[in-house]
């Protein structure tokens, strides 16, 4: 069980979770947070920025599907 939800919680569970180290991995948090993944389609998630020209609406209701 990996307690808390910081960068290095995160990185200690995916280890885990990638490994066979252990069978299941659980993540225990206080409250909810949203947890996005690093990659999208291949490429850094912080580094695929909506074009300029993107309504916000639609950029925002792009990146929500992304999240699901």
């Amino acid at each position: 069980m990996v307690v808390g939800r910081g960068n290095s919680a995160v990185d200690i569970a995916a280890e885990l979770g990638q490994r066979s180290i252990t069978e299941r991995c659980f993540v225990s948090t206080r409250r909810g947070v949203w947890v996005l993944p690093k990659y999208f389609n291949g490429i850094p998630a912080d580094k695929q920025a909506a074009p300029p020209w993107l309504p916000l609406p639609i950029a925002r209701w792009i990146g929500r599907r992304k999240v699901k």
